[in-house]
């Protein structure tokens, strides 16, 4: 992994998803990079020459004042940027510009995490972007991954997500758990058969000892693995943004 862009508009929320970012980055021996976009309004007739110089200047000299809190954590190199644009696709044109691995940001502090994480900008770029994105809800703190799940449908693009994963899993000797939720009406003979099939391509393509594999049975997929999660089963949940119906009802 070598770039995580971690987008921030100074806020407490985005301090927070700045601190899981820097902990991430270093185990992962990553560069940061620190950004923030901004947006001035032109048709206000009111709007002076020198906004855009006087905002940006003040967004850099932010961005460095976070760019020391992040040379205080050994080895770990950090660059920031700043420039004018909407957010999302400021944070999709960066992303794509800088060649980054993963972008890590914060979700706004709704009290439901559904307003939270759709609501906010972070859907948006969770949906767009074509790299992965670790999507940190208020409060969260980063501690060591000790069991990473990855909910599959047994599609053959999870094969790449699961490279991605094991990427991530491996500096933290962590657990990955592919887990699927069959509905009751399916035949639990074919449910086995094509867990089965599938443990055999990832096996084959995959090359990490610590892989467990999971079948749940329920008539209702998405409360099943909420409950999943509720006990304790996942530091990370990982999911395709394919299938987004099925995530956005997850959350």
């Amino acid at each position: 992994m070598n770039t995580i862009l971690a987008p921030t508009d100074f806020s407490k929320n985005a301090s927070n998803a700045l601190n899981y970012a820097i902990a991430f980055a270093s185990a992962q021996k990553a560069k940061l990079l620190l950004y923030h976009s901004f947006l001035v309004n032109y048709e206000d007739s009111d709007y002076p020459e020198n906004t855009l110089v006087e905002m940006k200047a003040e967004a850099y000299k932010k961005l460095r004042n976070l760019s020391l809190r992040v040379a205080k954590v050994k080895g770990l190199e950090c660059d920031y940027y700043c420039m004018e644009g909407a957010t999302v696709k400021s944070i999709l044109d960066t992303a794509k510009e800088r060649n980054v691995s993963m972008i890590i940001m914060g979700t706004k502090g709704e009290s439901d995490i559904a307003s939270a994480v759709f609501g906010s900008n972070a859907a948006a770029v969770v949906a767009q972007a074509e790299c992965p994105v670790i999507a940190v809800p208020e409060g969260a703190t980063f501690s060591p991954l000790k069991k990473i799940t990855f909910a599959t449908n047994y599609n053959n693009s999870d094969l790449n997500i699961l490279r991605t994963l094991v990427s991530i899993a491996e500096p933290f000797h962590a657990q990955l758990n592919i887990v699927h939720i069959a509905g009751k009406d399916e035949s639990p003979l074919s449910e086995v058969e094509q867990m089965e099939n599938f443990m055999k391509k990832v096996l084959k393509k995959i090359d990490y000892n610590n892989t467990s594999f999971q079948m749940l049975n329920s008539d209702d997929i998405e409360q099943e693995l909420l409950e999943y999660l509720d006990a304790g089963s996942a530091d990370m949940l990982v999911m395709s943004t394919h299938k987004r119906s099925f995530w956005e009802k997850i959350f």
